[in-house]
């Protein structure tokens, strides 16, 4: 993505992030304002940097997004730098309200638990896992930034994959199926093992040992070994999949062999405080290969710095760009 004829600065860049925080902080005052205008007017390259900060965080910021559809009539600092005091005030303050509830429902970039999460009878944050218990023959293995709601029903016990990932056991001890539901599908499993992950559209459900019946559009039983994807319009041919990798990050680490750098960020966000963008369209399908420890996650970064032809900037609370370097 290039929105100037010429590279742009390092410095202005950095200068251009920083007023963006500064004037999206909510503490932002007229001088502010004034003081913005007075750097975005210096040269070319100033608003280059502008619209090219502001072109990002509007695209990979769905909270954003969202109150610029509730509130069409508002503006960004940069159309409209200059208010009135009172102006500023009330808009501020109705602008605020309403980012307040898109922020509750969709937190932007996901820097913060969404209501759906809050409300969850289970639920892990970024880069946190634990196991839970339900009853005397289930025992679950949440991954990060995994929501479960319990749904048992009048055939035994159940569960809601709201969000995440879980490694489901059922024990010999079970009695009954275990009901598993995750978006428009579900399972049943007795004396199995197996790993489900919810994330983006797609629901992945691979058996690693018994087996698994899955109901979507159409019923597929995985046997130990196989694997299926369903999502709101079909369910896919069963294969048998990488185990080692499906359950890479049950033994602490991930693995990534061939993946897109982009498939490659997005997990790693799930694992990492703060947002990776990448920031540029033609790396997006560039082939990784790295292993990472999931204790290790600050070393992301640096990873993705050891790549040729890749740069890492840093901003605040977490956020990096990757770009061609």
């Amino acid at each position: 993505m290039s929105l100037s004829s010429s590279p742009l600065s390092e410095a202005v860049r950095t200068q251009a992030n920083q007023w963006w925080v500064r004037l999206h902080s909510g503490s932002a005052r007229q001088s502010d304002a004034q003081s913005f205008q007075q750097w975005l007017e210096q040269s070319p390259e100033h608003r280059a940097a502008w619209q090219e900060v502001t072109v990002t965080m509007d695209t990979v910021t769905p909270g954003l997004q969202a109150a610029r559809h509730l509130l069409p009539e508002w503006k960004a600092p940069a159309a409209q730098p200059v208010f009135t005091a009172r102006r500023a005030f009330m808009g501020g303050a109705f602008a605020a309200s309403a980012l307040a509830v898109v922020a509750v429902v969709h937190p932007p970039w996901g820097l913060w638990p969404s209501f759906t999460e809050l409300t969850s009878d289970f639920r892990t944050g970024v880069g946190e896992q634990r196991e839970i218990q339900i009853g005397q023959a289930v025992a679950i293995q949440m991954n990060t930034q995994t929501c479960i709601n319990r749904r048992d029903t009048a055939q035994g016990a159940g569960i809601e994959l709201v969000e995440g990932e879980v490694e489901i056991r059922v024990l010999d001890g079970a009695t009954s199926h275990l009901h598993v539901q995750a978006g428009p599908g579900s399972m049943q499993a007795q004396q199995a093992q197996f790993n489900v992950r919810y994330t983006g559209k797609n629901v992945t459900v691979t058996c690693l040992q018994g087996q698994v019946v899955v109901q979507a559009n159409q019923t597929v039983t995985l046997q130990a070994g196989q694997q299926t994807v369903y999502d709101y319009e079909r369910i896919h041919a069963v294969q048998r999949p990488n185990l080692d990798q499906v359950s890479s990050w049950r033994r602490g680490y991930l693995a990534f062999e061939g993946q897109p750098l982009a498939d490659v960020v997005e997990e790693l966000n799930r694992y990492r405080p703060g947002k990776i963008v990448v920031y540029s369209d033609s790396l997006k399908s560039r082939p990784v290969y790295l292993s990472l420890s999931i204790s290790d996650m600050d070393l992301a970064l640096d990873m993705l710095r050891a790549m040729s032809g890749i740069r890492v900037q840093e901003l605040a609370g977490g956020i990096a760009l990757v770009r061609h370097a």
